[in-house]
């Protein structure tokens, strides 16, 4: 290990260290319009804006900058790499992306067994195998996938499940419903799911909150994986171009780093959520192209953290390989 690895390897020890974070929860409410959630504050999503919102921090302008699907966005979030994907419902061999997951880096970086990292999906044909295809990861270091159904009722169902059985470390549950009431064009359907998606996160945050082995230990994250056309490009019954409906998505995180009561108007992406979740519970996202959100972080302090190509410079999988054989 060269002079300069060892350097970023221990200012990155040294800034996991500091975070309060011991577990993390991706939560994502596929196919929520911006402008159908968030945008309407109380309205239709009263616990996410009353509840929620003012115990963390809100990015007004965080955005999908590739293909606005399933399948591609959700692997775009778990692997911090745009992924190019189609959606799998059409195929018996699943589409996988390229680069390793958050679930691949946790198990192979932490040693974790499989029982701790744990991807929950409503979408149980589009995306149903999210591991990579990378050397040295994929198979091997898998997380757990527990396949749901659209209903997200039926997911939360899972999600407490999993949480009783393993209490996993790192956890990403897909609610699906929204997006599969948007394509209904039923507007009662399409906004009964926002409301009721909306209500199940924060029974989500309820019942980590109340559990001793997370309770103020936990991060979640709540995202959407894609918007759904503005009403300029056909209104929100469908999805999968680049106006800025199906675009701008939400997320809003809350838990023991993260500034509390704080909107946030940087422009940021998918990409950047999982080197976020590297930072939170210490390990390292080496092909990830985003950057951590440091500036809802309560720690963060510009002049310690890392640029990207100080991170580039070093072969950080090598590094971490060396120092565990």
């Amino acid at each position: 290990m060269n002079g300069k690895a060892v350097c970023i390897f221990c200012m990155l020890a040294t800034m996991a260290s500091a975070c309060l974070t011991e577990n993390v929860f991706i939560v994502n409410i596929d196919g929520m319009r911006w402008q159908d959630g968030p945008a309407t504050g109380n309205v239709n999503v009263p616990f996410l804006w009353d509840s929620l919102r003012p115990q963390g921090a809100l990015y007004t302008e965080f955005s999908n900058r590739g293909i606005t699907i399933t399948n591609a966005a959700h692997s775009t979030i778990v692997t911090g790499v745009y992924q190019l994907l189609q959606n799998n419902a059409a195929c018996i061999t699943p589409i996988r992306p390229r680069e390793p997951t958050i679930g691949e880096y946790y198990r192979k970086y932490a040693g974790a067994p499989a029982d701790k990292a744990v991807f929950i999906s409503g979408k149980n044909t589009i995306w149903r195998y999210p591991v990579s295809t990378y050397p040295g990861f994929g198979h091997d270091c898998a997380p757990t996938i527990v396949l749901s159904n659209y209903s997200d009722t039926v997911t939360w169902d899972s999600a407490q499940a999993v949480i009783d059985r393993s209490h996993p470390k790192l956890c990403y549950v897909l609610f699906a419903e929204v997006d599969e009431a948007g394509h209904s064009r039923d507007t009662s359907y399409y906004i009964g799911s926002i409301r009721r998606a909306d209500s199940l996160v924060w029974l989500l945050w309820q019942k980590i909150q109340g559990d001793s082995i997370y309770r103020d230990k936990t991060t979640m994250i709540v995202l959407t994986d894609h918007g759904r056309h503005d009403d300029a490009h056909g209104g929100w019954e469908s999805h999968g171009d680049w106006c800025r409906g199906c675009r701008h998505v939400l997320c809003l995180a809350v838990g023991p780093d993260i500034k509390r009561d704080t909107l946030i108007d940087l422009a940021r992406g998918q990409m950047d959520i999982a080197p976020t979740v590297g930072y939170l519970l210490g390990f390292p996202t080496p092909f990830a192209q985003g950057t951590v959100l440091w500036e809802m972080i309560n720690s963060y302090q510009e002049a310690e953290a890392p640029n990207r190509a100080e991170l580039d410079d070093v072969n950080l999988s090598h590094t971490f390989s060396q120092s565990r054989s």
